[in-house]
């Protein structure tokens, strides 16, 4: 409900989460890598259940359209997802089958000819109510301010929901994607690092008009739960997806000569398979002791990832960046330059307890033990490598004190575990990172729960991270440490009647503490130093033009920055402020009109390399949307 460039995109949706740091590998938002706390969050879950890693799994890209809500976690999530990167979790919550009749549909028109359509269908099937369904649909095709770049998604999602006696219900689903966008992988810079940063390079692109990615994604699930009379609840989870992705590209591999404006152009083709298998369970019970209600959870969770990549590489050629002629032929590029093939197995059990000491203090105690195996095979030269981990154990303990009925203070400690597959030079694999998380804060609850804040202050340690063998450079030893710190601050919710907001601000420094290279520098130059989100609006109660509203944004981030080779290229702090007037015309049908950008502020929303991967945020635009529901 508040201004928003495209709620269809989890990128986007992130954006405007305190302290989330999204970076883009192409130019239409379907490979990303998410940020959190200076630490990639590395892992996404779908109902609770592990789906894979952010960038090459492209979960990221998966419309928004099938889910609720999204839930963020900060800070290490050990357990709940055992191996993975301290910064976060994010979980996707899917939309369920509902017991009654609605039907919904969005349309929307947009800057460069973007056009989206939504529906969404669901209620009961059987008069009982016991069988219920729902299906969402989506088309979406835009081009871009970006040349020759542009795009075109579909998506259909269906699920049923079967009640088999009153307290047990079995669900099943499952969603189909398919995207095909122009391979865009951003521009180049000078040699110095100089960027292009003139409001009319914006539209630059460096590459072939026959550039190309297409991606399917198949997601199917079930899951069975039962409800016990004491409030138990027992909860039985499978998940299989499969995504695909192949594209073809002509790329800039040089920096811009700035004499000529010529480029050299690198021609590539990959094709990527990635499966996932994932299975979870879990009990959970309440606990009368002492006139007091406590709980117990205890679950086990098994998930499997397969992933086969492969490469080809065509002939270079020389572009013109300030006179591009996108129509250079299109090279065979087989795909046999490299290849691999890898499989993670991870399988573990966890518990945790509440314990109420008293009415107004609640002990967290948890923990969970890991097992964790990786194979990889090189498909050109057959070259194996594995690397296992038994019984890892995370602890987790935290402790929230009740000060008033509106406000909480909170205490937590929670550890790290993070495999490496680097390797020593007597060729074992070295051992996973470890490290510990420490955070206090303070939660309130404020007018009726309709207004909700939190201050959090944390730090992070991440030890033995692979860095080079002084003695051998083409290995590694564990025995780099990196810390984060800092805090987090929010409020949202319902102001005054009508008036809603959403205002949050993030301070994080990171440093690397122990590395020969490195040692005092930081170790996320793009994770930004400042960054504050604001969001707020107003909506008329009463009189003639009772249902319009008004609403805008603001999202600031302080300078980030990225080395490559020698030379440092840096982003300067920036601001993009957005604006919205919309009117609902009665309880089913709305409307807004959407501003984003709308000082036109030139900046780039991710830097990569003086060879490419550096990637211009959006123009000034705008978006008119139609929304109605019944």
């Amino acid at each position: 409900s508040f201004p928003t460039r495209r709620s269809s995109d989890l990128p986007e949706v992130l954006e405007q989460t305190t302290g989330m740091t999204v970076n883009s590998f192409d130019g239409s938002g379907i490979l990303n890598t998410i940020f959190s706390r200076g630490f990639e969050v590395d892992l996404l879950q779908m109902d609770g259940v592990m789906v894979g890693g952010s960038q090459g799994s492209y979960a990221t890209s998966m419309d928004m359209a099938i889910y609720d809500h999204v839930e963020v976690l900060r800070g290490p999530a050990g357990l709940l997802q055992g191996a993975g990167e301290p910064g976060g979790a994010i979980n996707l919550v899917r939309k369920r089958a509902l017991d009654e009749y609605q039907f919904g549909g969005m349309g929307s028109y947009g800057s460069w000819d973007s056009y989206r359509g939504e529906i969404d269908l669901t209620g009961p099937l059987v008069e009982s109510g016991k069988l219920r369904g729902r299906l969402v649909g989506v088309y979406q095709d835009s081009d871009s301010f970006v040349d020759v770049v542009e795009s075109d998604k579909n998506v259909v999602y269906g699920t049923f929901e079967f009640d088999l006696t009153e307290d047990t219900t079995l669900s099943i689903g499952g969603a189909r994607q398919e995207i095909n966008a122009v391979f865009d992988q951003g521009l180049p810079a000078f040699a110095d690092g100089s960027l292009l940063d003139d409001d009319g390079d914006r539209h630059l692109y460096a590459g072939s008009n026959w550039n190309d990615i297409d991606t399917e994604t198949i997601d199917s699930f079930f899951e069975l739960e039962h409800r016990f009379e004491n409030d138990s609840v027992a909860k039985l989870t499978g998940r299989y997806m499969n995504r695909q992705m192949e594209n073809f590209s002509s790329r800039a591999n040089s920096a811009i000569n700035p004499v000529t404006g010529n480029v050299n152009m690198q021609t590539a083709h990959n094709d990527r398979l990635k499966e996932n298998y994932n299975l979870s369970a879990y009990y959970n019970t309440p606990v009368e002791l002492w006139g007091l209600t406590h709980n117990f959870l205890i679950g086990a969770d098994y998930r499997i990832e397969e992933e086969t990549l492969r490469t080809g590489r065509g002939p270079n050629f020389v572009f013109n960046i300030f006179d591009p002629d996108f129509n250079t032929p299109e090279p065979d590029m087989p795909l046999t330059n490299t290849g691999s093939k890898t499989q993670q197995e991870e399988y573990g059990v966890y518990s945790s307890v509440r314990i109420k000491p008293t009415d107004w203090a609640t002990l967290i105690l948890g923990g969970r033990f890991t097992w964790y195996q990786l194979d990889s095979r090189n498909l050109i030269t057959d070259a194996t490598t594995e690397f296992t981990v038994d019984h890892e154990f995370t602890p987790y303990a935290g402790l929230v004190v009740d000060i008033t009925d509106e406000l909480s203070i909170y205490g937590s400690y929670a550890d790290v575990f993070q495999p490496q597959s680097a390797f020593t030079s007597s060729g074992s694999a070295l051992p996973p990172r470890t490290g510990s998380q420490y955070e206090v804060g303070i939660k309130g609850e404020f007018l009726d729960g309709r207004l909700n804040s939190h201050l959090a202050f944390y730090r992070i340690f991440d030890e033995n991270r692979a860095i080079a063998d002084p003695d051998d450079a083409d290995f590694s030893i564990a025995a780099g440490e990196v810390r984060s710190q800092g805090f987090e601050t929010e409020i949202s919710g319902e102001v005054l009647p009508g008036w809603n907001i959403v205002a949050g601000y993030a301070y994080n420094e990171n440093e690397y503490l122990k590395d020969p290279v490195n040692e005092g520098q930081p170790f996320s130059t793009i994770t930004p130093k400042h960054s504050a989100n604001l969001w707020t609006k107003y909506t008329l109660q009463e009189g003639t033009f009772e249902g319009l509203s008004f609403g805008t944004g603001v999202r600031f981030l302080s300078s980030t920055s990225v080395t490559s080779g020698a030379v440092e290229l840096k982003q300067d702090p920036y601001a993009v402020v957005d604006a919205q007037i919309g009117y609902r015309f009665n309880d089913n049908v709305a409307a807004n009109f959407t501003v984003n950008n709308v000082f036109d502020e030139v900046y780039y929303r991710k830097l990569g390399a003086i060879t490419r991967q550096n990637y211009f945020g959006e123009p000034r635009a705008f978006l008119l949307t139609l929304r109605a529901t019944w």
